[in-house]
């Protein structure tokens, strides 16, 4: 496999090093360390592989990441494991199956006392699945915190909740119900082995990889 390098970004001296005699960098820090380690990377242009594995990213991160996947192949996804990759494909199945209109999707996930963003990366990317799917416009579907928004449930709104406590590794389940009827997919974490694991399959598949570009678990799993 050769060097794989990974571990926090703190400050902008710490990008460089990550580079040297190095196959493929690995980032689960921060938001601001991905920023300064996609910034690092755009300016010199260095055609280095990246996995990005950090939560908590937004517009300005998608952005840079597209830039930088000019000139290198870059993979991102806010959970690492190969097993929610497929209860993601399965969700949308589930989406495409189930009426809109009829079955109602809603969102939990649960993760230790120290985890920072809310909801997690992971449920916020089930539900722009399920808004994909269904032709939605995820901004305007995501109910994220219902205790702003006093009134019943609207059609098509996907709905989130999230737990912090104790050491819990990481619980997804995706809901839908209706009136008669309720499915439930659900991925429960059990050690944090799992994503490391994951990030070094991906590196190992990612630094075979010959043409650049942005990709992510739906890239690794396609057949």
């Amino acid at each position: 496999m050769g060097l794989i390098v990974t571990g926090m970004v703190s400050s902008k001296g710490d990008v460089e090093h990550l580079f040297l005699d190095t196959d493929v960098v690995i980032d689960f820090s921060s938001p601001s360390g991905t920023v300064d380690m996609l910034a690092f990377s755009s300016r010199t242009e260095s055609n280095i592989p990246l996995v990005i594995g950090t939560t908590g990213l937004g517009e300005v991160h998608d952005k840079l990441m597209q830039d930088v996947a000019r000139h290198t192949a870059i993979f991102y996804s806010p959970n690492m494991s190969i097993v929610v990759a497929i209860m993601n494909e399965l969700i949308k199945i589930a989406t495409r199956m189930l009426d809109t209109n009829e079955f109602d999707a809603e969102i939990f996930e649960a993760h230790h006392k120290g985890k920072r963003d809310a909801p997690s990366g992971t449920a916020l990317m089930f539900g722009n699945t399920i808004a994909t799917t269904r032709n939605q416009i995820f901004q305007e579907v995501a109910i994220l915190d219902r205790a702003h928004h006093f009134r019943v449930r609207q059609p098509g709104e996907i709905g989130f909740a999230s737990q912090r406590g104790g050491n819990i590794v990481g619980t997804h389940e995706v809901s839908f119900s209706g009136e008669f009827e309720r499915l439930a997919i659900r991925h429960e974490a059990n050690s944090k082995e799992l994503f490391a694991r994951g990030a070094i399959r991906i590196a190992t598949w990612l630094r075979n990889t010959t043409t650049n570009g942005l990709y992510t678990m739906s890239d690794y799993i396609r057949p």
